[in-house]
């Protein structure tokens, strides 16, 4: 958190100064734009965080990512930089709507209260929950609010912190969701996988030939399920692509809590 409020400080700062030297019109509201937006999103991250500080048993043993340098607020910026629409006076709720990475960040809040419902309808209808919160599931929920996935190496930091809640945060090797919903219902999840082993952190290009090629086609079939019509190259491509998983994510989620809701029959 200490770091995350250093990086909106470093920030306000060099928008705030930039504002002083600028007299374009256009270029002035989309700095202020993009400093209500990282405000007001350094606050609601706070305030979503800080309740977990009474109530989380600390992991030892967890897994945490490396720190990771938060570029959420640069990229918000440059989006509306190359608006022509801004005015006066935007609220948090219209600059969300003129900026991709500001969307993300309302996804990404929607889909960890949809876990933590899910959890809460799991534990009410069997008495224990879905995803188990543990020190690595927090610190990627934390991380992910502070990131956008702009090129190869950050969709890698987004993809990962995804997967560990929701893949290895619903048991891994025996996932709890899978009593309520099918395979194909968690497609997303199973892409989460996929990208992670087969793309992002392990090399593809090793074993046999038809293994290979199984790995390419099926990268392009989970990209094309996402509504990507081609590889990602450009900040815009990877930033459509982390909106798009959690889309997906949010429908999911959505499914589940609807399922797992359901008193078992006695």
């Amino acid at each position: 958190m200490r770091e995350s409020l250093i990086s909106y400080n470093h920030f306000a700062q060099h928008t705030i100064q930039a504002l002083t030297k600028i007299s374009d019109v256009k270029i002035n509201l989309a700095l202020k734009g993009s400093l209500f937006l990282a405000n007001e999103q350094t606050l609601r991250s706070a305030n979503l965080i800080e309740p977990i500080f009474d109530n989380l048993r600390l992991d030892k043993r967890s897994n945490l990512l490396d720190r990771i340098p938060s570029n959420r607020f640069q990229v918000q910026r440059k989006e509306l930089l190359r608006r022509d629409d801004l005015e006066e006076n935007e609220t948090y709720e219209s600059l969300t709507t003129k900026s991709l990475s500001a969307t993300i960040f309302e996804q990404i809040v929607e889909c960890m209260l949809l876990i933590g419902e899910c959890n809460e309808a799991s534990e009410t209808s069997i008495g224990k929950p879905i995803f188990k919160i543990t020190t690595s599931f927090w610190n990627s929920a934390w991380n992910l609010q502070r990131l956008i996935a702009t090129n190869k190496d950050y969709l890698e930091k987004v993809v990962l912190c995804l997967y560990q809640i929701v893949y290895e945060g619903a048991g891994e090797d025996n996932l709890r969701f899978l009593e309520y919903v099918n395979v194909d219902e968690a497609n997303v999840v199973f892409i989460l996988k996929h990208f992670r082993n087969k793309w992002l952190i392990h090399d593809v290009d090793h074993g046999k030939n038809s293994k290979i090629q199984k790995s390419f086609t099926e990268r392009k079939e989970a990209l094309q399920w996402l509504g990507l019509e081609k590889t990602p190259t450009r900040l815009d491509d990877f930033v459509t692509l982390n909106s798009r998983l959690l889309i997906k994510l949010k429908e999911f989620l959505t499914l589940l809590l609807e399922r797992v809701s359901v008193f078992p029959k006695e």
